[in-house]
């Protein structure tokens, strides 16, 4: 099983995930974590391209789910910096919501 850790069975199936694997090695921590660390160790050209049905899917497998962050990311990425690019934030604490409609990219990007 490569060299991931299995994180949860769910109907009789493993469940692997390379990002909370990278987690619990040590590799991806509080002191690095970034998009394009995220991005970095997600990446992946699995032949399952065709699956995201450009970005209209509903993704089912962690295998499309890295997919899609490999794939979208650079646009993603790009989106969210014209988008924040003029907000300026002030000196005191702030509270974010994040309606966990995906895999928190526009999150992970606002906090880099």
């Amino acid at each position: 099983m490569n060299d991931e850790l299995v994180l949860e069975k769910n109907e009789n199936r493993l469940i692997n995930d390379k990002l909370i694997s990278k987690i619990k090695q040590g590799i991806i921590h509080k002191r690095n974590i970034n998009f394009d660390l995220i991005r970095g160790h997600a990446k992946e050209e699995n032949g399952i391209k065709e699956q995201l049905n450009w970005e209209k899917a509903i993704l089912k497998s962690q295998d499309q789910l890295n997919q899609y962050l490999h794939t979208y990311g650079p646009m993603i990425k790009s989106q969210w910096k014209n988008a924040l690019s003029p907000v300026s934030l002030p000196d005191t604490e702030i509270q974010i919501i994040d309606y966990a409609c995906g895999q928190g990219l526009g999150c992970s990007l606002f906090l880099d």
